[in-house]
């Protein structure tokens, strides 16, 4: 085994083992337990949310990272990701210790403040990872010798905000501040550095990246733009998860809510996320790459179907109600014609918006459909050899634009 490979699934390991360790520490000190995490908020055996790390958490990360590194060792968007999971469940195993030292176990665990001062290390360093693997996709480089010297700025935005962390006041938590920390008003002056440099900073760097990704567009061929397309899925995905968490309140909102819903949650939301990885381990791999633009088509046509339908279906029930009221007194009629309409309805909207998303989306598509369409109706009844060939061609050129055309009859002899 080469040694880049074996170093790749030994991170990758090293991750996994660090979940393990993680979920053994909360069934020996239950708790150490975080109230708004899953076996906090369902008062389970906390080995219950290993099943929701393995499959929707941050091991997609470590095992495509891996997966990667172990192939394209030169490439270092593998090791990135090895990096995002390893310090994720750094921070993770790190801040359980932490709460079990100093809240749980006070005075009889050691390393409760180191634990506390590493955590806070590891939380931002997914952040600045994230983005930096964003820039090098998917060929591991800057997209032109332009963009080189943002590396420099990663490297010194990285190391400083490091740095600040480590050596900042930060408030205390669980009855202690930071133990190397600077006092007086230089640690205070350290502290509105973070304040300002963590969200200002990483926000500009995010535009910046996505600027590059924008150019990286227009210079790439046709299989690095299928590659972007994975990725940039991926990302659509995530997003809608995250916002989808957030938005309503996230931890604290979800954790008030029926069980059911806040494991659905949950699991919606590390699943979005799982989806960095993998789509872009289908990109860099190039696994069916072509695919991606059928997954486009349907998840626009489905996505607007579902949204149009289930503001027909809302609109009609209170449309209903208020129509059926004089004469029933509950409202199960309107709910049921609205139900029976909106199954009705779904085949012609589904056409419709396929019609509207190939119009806007997919031009050329569209327009050689139509091309065909109109061919068959004009040769319907057309026997004529020689304006058979005619059409045809007009056809090819319209759909195909090639630069030449012709076509060729092969003459059969008796």
């Amino acid at each position: 085994m080469k040694s880049t490979t074996a170093l790749a699934w030994g991170l990758a390991a090293a991750s996994m083992a660090l979940t393990i360790a993680h979920r053994a520490l909360l069934t020996v000190e239950p708790q150490a337990i975080d109230p708004l995490s899953v076996g906090g908020r369902l008062g389970v055996n906390p080995w219950f949310t290993i099943v929701l790390t393995l499959f929707f958490g941050l091991w997609p990360f470590a095992v495509v990272g891996a997966l990667v590194a172990a192939r394209q060792p030169r490439n270092p968007i593998g090791w990135l990701f090895c990096a995002i999971a390893l310090s994720e469940q750094t921070r993770g195993l790190a801040s359980t210790y932490a709460r079990g030292a100093l809240v749980a176990n006070p005075g009889e665990w050691p390393g409760g403040v180191e634990a506390i001062a590493l955590a806070r290390l590891a939380a931002y360093l997914p952040f600045t990872l994230a983005l930096f693997a964003l820039l090098l996709f998917p060929t591991g480089r800057v997209p032109s010798t332009r963009w080189k010297p943002l590396l420099f700025l990663f490297g010194a935005y990285t190391a400083t905000m490091l740095a600040i962390r480590a050596f900042g006041t930060w408030p205390a938590l669980y009855g202690v501040a930071n133990p190397v920390g600077v006092g007086g008003a230089l640690g205070a002056g350290l502290d509105a550095l973070f304040g300002i440099l963590f969200p200002g900073v990483w926000s500009a760097l995010a535009l910046t990246v996505a600027l590059s990704l924008f150019f990286r567009w227009r210079a790439a061929n046709g299989i690095e733009r299928q590659q972007l397309k994975w990725f940039a899925y991926a990302i659509g995905i995530a997003l809608a998860g995250v916002s989808a968490f957030w938005l309503p309140g996230g931890w604290d909102w979800f954790a008030s809510q029926p069980t059911w819903l806040y494991v659905a949650a949950v699991v919606g939301y590390s699943g979005s996320v799982a989806a960095i990885p993998i789509g872009a381990g289908i990109a860099i791999f190039r696994y069916r790459l072509y695919d991606i633009d059928v997954l486009i088509n349907r998840t626009l046509v489905y996505g607007a179907t579902v949204v149009t339908l289930g503001a027909l279906y809302i609109a009609a029930i209170v449309g209903l109600q208020g129509v059926l009221r004089p004469f029933t007194q509950g409202n199960e009629l309107a709910v049921a014609l609205s139900t029976l309409t909106a199954v009705a309805l779904f085949d012609p909207v589904r056409s419709h918006v396929q019609r509207g998303v190939d119009r806007r989306f997919y031009r050329s598509r569209y327009d050689a459909t139509r091309t065909l369409d109109s061919l068959a109706l004009r040769l319907r009844d057309q026997v004529d050899l020689d304006a058979l060939g005619s059409e045809l061609l007009t056809a090819v050129r319209e759909a195909m634009q090639p630069a030449h055309a012709s076509l060729w009859l092969r003459d059969r002899t008796r």
